[in-house]
């Protein structure tokens, strides 16, 4: 059973009261402010939005992009600052707990989300903790609340942010693919925000000139360059305009605040040709029935295809296989299965910051989506959300998940108990936990 409505007025006060304890956290310490969020346009978009709001208000914050959380790098941020965290459109583990526990003391810690996390994964009571997930208030992350429109309404409490309202719109469009509706996001605390940008010329802001003046297009354009960089080009490092040699999620961050130029676009443009030759590569391999096939899931490793990419890659494959429009073109999909795209974790880095690089070792992260009459009965409670199944199946490693999509990280010796695991869970509601990998453990000491 579906325990999200639609927000009435006293979750959004719930939420706007949790927000105003943790701005008055985060005022009440002048340190830095780390700032840990994710790869894709809505994390983009979300850490774009809190970066503006702390530059207005006169604060330091240094970034850290990351694909999901792992336990030795959030720890290595911790240990790098005195100041408060701020973790956004990331979720935590139950492995991550007792890092935000060991650590935070003393300074904030603010997680700032919309994946549907257990409260068990959480500190809760640790006064120097601060959950605004809107999923706690029991807001719908899935469809009335995106990380980026969370980050806007946290950032309205420290400072005027009404110009940054579109990239709120830009993050949740991004994450839900609304722009091929035709439309802007339109329901709950994302149609709050939606109105506030309503007078924004999306082609003025982003320098983009259409024979016809269609904002859709234009948000078209951001989120696909945004989502380019943040994933195809996770791992490399271009030159911008200015001279600075820029990651590709700081370079997509750049275009969200100050518009694109012809030197971006062509970075764009020649990462999509990247990631089209990838996907033609591995769309072949599939036709030849490389990949395993259980009773409803069918799964691919991608790792060959995706090698010097971000992890977000697979996600966004299994997007496109996924999508209603491509149905025809991929009958080795029934239309009832879970897709599940593996692809090798290369070593773990933290963009231009001075932290070491982590390696771990075999390790894969593994995407799920769904088709769209899988979702539906979901929605009826007729199957396992992305959410439960990755929960039972993997339980050790699980972080966060939406209802409909989703992500774990597998040592690859586990994969074949994961995937058998996942198949049980599907077919009886039952799976025995996985060992967790020595390299992923997390010592409190340590």
């Amino acid at each position: 059973m579906n325990d999200f409505i639609l927000p009435a007025q006293k979750q959004i006060e719930s939420l706007e009261y949790a927000m105003r304890s943790a701005a008055d956290a985060l005022q009440s310490n002048d340190n830095p402010v780390a700032i840990v969020h994710h790869n894709d346009t809505d994390g983009l978009s979300a850490g774009a939005i809190i970066s503006e709001a702390l530059k207005r208000t006169g604060r330091e914050a240094r970034h850290y992009c990351m694909e999901q959380i792992y336990s030795a790098p959030l720890a290595a941020i911790y240990d790098n600052h005195s100041g408060p965290v701020i973790i956004v459109d990331l979720g935590v583990s139950k492995s991550h707990k007792d890092i935000i526990f060991h650590k935070t003391r003393g300074r904030p810690t603010i997680l700032i989300d919309h994946h549907e996390t257990d409260s068990e994964t959480l500190p809760i009571g640790h006064s120097d903790f601060f959950d605004i997930n809107c999923t706690t208030y029991k807001i719908d992350g899935d469809n009335y609340a995106s990380a980026s429109t969370v980050a806007y309404l946290f950032a309205s409490k420290l400072c005027d942010v009404n110009d940054l309202a579109h990239l709120a719109v830009l993050g949740a469009a991004g994450d839900k693919n609304n722009t091929e509706k035709g439309r802007f996001p339109s329901e709950g605390l994302d149609k709050m925000v939606e109105d506030k940008a309503q007078s924004v010329r999306f082609e003025d802001v982003y320098q983009i000139r259409l024979a016809q003046e269609e904002p859709f297009q234009v948000m078209d354009e951001i989120i696909n360059a945004t989502m380019l960089l943040g994933s195809v080009g996770y791992r490399k490092q271009f030159e911008a305009e200015t001279g600075e040699a820029l990651t590709g999620p700081c370079l997509g961050m750049r275009i969200l605040i100050t518009g694109y130029d012809e030197n971006t676009r062509e970075i764009v443009k020649n990462l999509e040709k990247t990631k089209e030759k990838a996907y033609a590569d591995l769309v072949q391999h599939l036709l030849e029935k490389k990949y395993t096939e259980l009773d409803n899931l069918i799964f691919f490793d991608a790792s060959d295809f995706f090698r010097g990419m971000g992890v977000k890659t697979v996600g966004n494959f299994c997007n496109h296989l996924t999508a209603p429009s491509r149905q025809q073109e991929f009958p080795f999909i029934r239309p009832n299965m879970y897709v599940m795209g593996a692809q090798l974790i290369e070593p773990i880095t933290l963009g231009d910051t001075a932290i070491d690089a982590f390696s771990v070792p075999d390790v894969l992260k593994v995407s799920i989506r769904t088709h769209k009459e899988l979702e539906a009965r979901i929605e009826a409670s007729q199957n396992f959300s992305v959410y439960t199944l990755l929960k039972m199946a993997n339980p050790k490693l699980f972080a966060s998940s939406h209802k409909l999509r989703g992500s774990t990280i597998v040592n690859r010796n586990k994969l074949l108990e994961f995937l058998e695991n996942c198949n049980s869970v599907i077919n009886t509601g039952e799976s025995r936990p996985l060992q967790l990998p020595p390299e992923l453990e997390f010592s409190a000491e340590g």
